[in-house]
């Protein structure tokens, strides 16, 4: 009979484990933001209708701050008092919010590109630079005109060179971060609940 209680008692404990992981797993995949009207997604300073309104930076904030640990495909829960929905308004929203996420996605991903493609040829000039201060240098001229161009050329390839460096691992970086959480925003699914 024991036996029997504790195969009972082990089952019991394994459903709620199973649980709590079920829950787990859904607190990984949604982010949920309280929001007390639909204006405080918005910035108070645009007067514009919500299908044309920039979002707030204390929004866009907390959904960065919400979203940098999660990954997979995201749920971006908007929590709004029952007798303040709107499921027009809530449509409008959702279009607006997947239009801005995508739109800053895609502008991210064009200007990490262009950052990178000219990091590498500002390196290259750099190099090129640098080669040309070595070759001057090694005629061990007397001549000013050499003499200047080696002092000019030596310092502006290493400032050179170390600049497109930093822009094409450090800038970028920065960039890539932005963009990933914009493109993971792009693709989440967005609903409004009652609180």
């Amino acid at each position: 009979m024991p036996e029997k209680e504790k195969s009972a008692e082990q089952k019991e404990t394994e459903a709620k484990n199973s649980e709590q992981n079920t829950k787990k797993i859904l607190e990984l995949s949604e982010i949920s933001i309280w929001i007390d009207t639909y204006d405080d997604i918005f910035s108070d300073f645009d007067p514009r209708p919500y299908s044309q309104r920039s979002l707030s930076d204390d929004f866009l904030t907390e959904s960065r701050k919400a979203s940098m640990d999660k990954a997979g495909k995201l749920e971006l829960r908007l929590l709004v008092s029952e007798e303040k929905r709107d499921a027009k308004n809530e449509s409008v929203i959702k279009k607006r919010l997947h239009e801005h996420f995508t739109k800053h996605a895609q502008m991210l991903k064009k200007e990490i590109k262009s950052t990178r493609n000219k990091s590498v040829i500002a390196a290259f000039i750099g190099i090129l630079m640098l080669l040309s201060a070595t070759y001057i240098g090694s005629f061990e001229s007397s001549a000013f005109i050499m003499r200047f161009l080696f002092v000019l050329l030596e310092p502006a390839g290493w400032f050179t060179t170390w600049f497109a460096l930093d822009r094409l691992f450090y800038t970028t970086e920065k960039k890539k971060e932005e963009h990933n959480f914009y493109e993971k925003m792009s693709k989440c699914e967005i609903m409004f609940s009652s609180y």
